[in-house]
């Protein structure tokens, strides 16, 4: 397959301009010169294709796509986020006020699993009627890189102008215990039913009236077990909090706009 633009135009010569080798072939010179500007301008042309969508937009050029959106990135903010809210801001505004377009905006920042839910479905409250909450359900692994400043200025960009936004960060863990008991006995009583039995009690005269013909009915047998046990099951754990970390790692400048005020927080949970 041909994939330079000089080698394209030097097969299409016909056989005589091919005779000379292509160390002294002027037509093969020409175009090996010829086809680097054209294959240049196609990679550039590529290249603009590229930057003038989102999705496949680089860093370079992002900023510049924020501009027509009015939206800038935020400090910290990821790449990856700020082209994700850049790709969901249509949706969002046009689902504005609304509850999707709620969740939607929280999606954009990197956060899948979230819900809303009214505040009194969660404390009970009437009156809080109109407040709801953000629930963000993460792993405990999970790194929140996304500040609370940051998270709650796009909600009220998109909320419900008379509502009041709560949020809540729900962390899983998934723990695995095997357990095995020792069952000592088990006491089964069982009851053979009759079908048509009388019973000669003396309540029944024997007067022909009545055919002695009980049979003993093997019914299926059905077992159930009920089994109680209680187990003290406890854990320890704590979380921890990171308070502008940067790191020296060369992709922030240190030209003010950072103050070096780091702290980590760790409490047990």
């Amino acid at each position: 397959m041909i994939k330079k633009f000089g080698d394209y135009m030097y097969y299409l010569l016909s056989t005589p301009y091919k005779q000379v080798r292509k160390g002294d072939n002027q037509w093969y010179i020409y175009f090996s010169v010829i086809g680097q500007l054209f294959d240049a301008n196609k990679r550039m042309f590529q290249r603009v294709r590229e930057e003038s969508m989102v999705r496949t937009a680089s860093p370079l050029m992002l900023p510049e796509h924020g501009m027509d959106r009015l939206l800038t990135r935020y400090d910290g903010e990821s790449w990856g986020n700020f082209r994700t809210r850049l790709a969901m801001y249509a949706d969002t505004c046009l689902l504005g006020g609304t509850e999707t377009g709620t969740l939607l905006a929280v999606k954009s920042l990197g956060f899948p699993d979230v819900e809303m839910i009214p505040c009194y479905k969660l404390d009970g409250n009437r009156d809080r009627w109109a407040e709801f909450y953000v629930i963000i359900s993460m792993d405990a692994d999970d790194t929140v890189s996304i500040s609370h400043e940051m998270l709650r200025k796009e909600v009220r960009k998109v909320k419900k102008v008379s509502a009041k936004d709560n949020y809540q960060f729900r962390f899983g863990l998934e723990c695995k215990n095997d357990e095995t008991f020792l069952l000592d006995s088990i006491v089964y009583h069982l009851e053979a039913s009759w079908l048509q039995g009388h019973t000669l009690n003396g309540a029944w005269k024997l007067n022909g009236k009545m055919l002695l013909n009980g049979i003993r009915n093997n019914n299926p047998l059905c077992v159930s077990h009920l089994i109680e046990m209680e187990n003290e099951v406890w854990a320890e754990g704590h979380i921890e909090t990171k308070h502008h970390w940067w790191t020296l790692n060369g992709a922030y400048k240190l030209d003010g706009n950072r103050r070096l005020d780091a702290k980590i927080t760790e409490e047990a949970i």
